[in-house]
């Protein structure tokens, strides 16, 4: 995986690494199955109930009547979480 060069996507990198709750996989993976993934072209098989995919995007709130008034969280704030 190539990271974009900036301090913020360092430092969510270091956090993700240091976290013991996240599994990073830096391999292409697909799902093969409701809540099934597969690495690579191994047979290694990833299963949860939830599944958090990263794509390397900026986050886009959508502009919904009364969503500032609610709690919810973007990828960045996941991350950091």
């Amino acid at each position: 995986m190539v990271l974009a060069s900036s301090n913020n996507t360092i430092a969510v990198e270091i956090q993700i690494e240091a976290n013991p709750n996240i599994t990073w996989y830096k391999k292409p993976v697909k799902f093969v199955a409701p809540k099934l993934l597969q690495v690579g072209d191994t047979d290694e098989i990833i299963t949860a109930d939830r599944i958090f995919i990263a794509a390397g995007s900026r986050p886009h709130i959508p502009n919904i009547p009364g969503i500032h008034n609610v709690p919810y969280m973007t990828s960045t704030e996941a991350l950091r979480q």
